[in-house]
């Protein structure tokens, strides 16, 4: 179980941590190179609060923000309306990370198992093709022809020319599935 949130919050009426929140802010940002920020005086207030008055930063996940953000809430009540805003906006990015991550995984599975499937039914392509077999092919939309070079197990390298140009002589490397015998 996590420690306790530590806190030692200054004694301070709202107008002298109003300066110092914006002062620590300018600060800060020229420090990193970024242009001052221009968020309203209650955010950097309560930014300020959490990472310098509590232990939040040892610690920075979701449910020890809530735990800063409430401390900071119950120590100074005008800050509380800002205090259930920041909770909210980091429940929401943390949500909206979740399920951009959890979309990223399931694509990411589907490519994989797909590239599977490609390489699969390319090995069996593969024994029906043979070395200086001509084949056809797509590259770039157009429709070419051309002879295998190399034969690997799920792969083909067919050498082809095309029409105009200096180099003449292309070779391009392909799942056997994407290439079809002449006939």
């Amino acid at each position: 179980m996590p420690e306790a949130l530590t806190t030692w919050f200054p004694d301070l009426d709202a107008e002298e941590l109003a300066r110092r929140a914006d002062r620590h802010a300018f600060e800060h940002s020229v420090s990193l190179g970024f242009e001052p920020s221009n968020a309203p005086a209650d955010r950097l207030t309560v930014n300020y609060l959490r990472h310098e008055f509590t232990r939040y930063d040892d610690e920075p996940t979701v449910e020890r923000h809530r735990e800063a953000c409430e401390a900071i809430a119950a120590r100074y009540p005008w800050l509380a309306a800002e205090c259930a805003a920041q909770i909210d906006r980091r429940r929401d990015a943390e949500e909206r990370d979740r399920d951009a991550a959890a979309m990223y995984e399931g694509h990411f599975e589907l490519e994989q198992a797909e590239r599977r499937d490609v390489t699969a039914r390319s090995r069996e392509a593969v024994k029906a093709l043979s070395l200086g077999q001509r084949v056809k092919f797509k590259k770039q939309g157009r429709e070419n022809v051309g002879t295998i070079a190399e034969l690997g197990p799920s792969r083909v390298v067919v050498a082809y020319e095309v029409a105009s140009g200096r180099d003449r002589a292309r070779s391009v490397k392909l799942p056997a599935i994407d290439v079809e015998p002449v006939i």
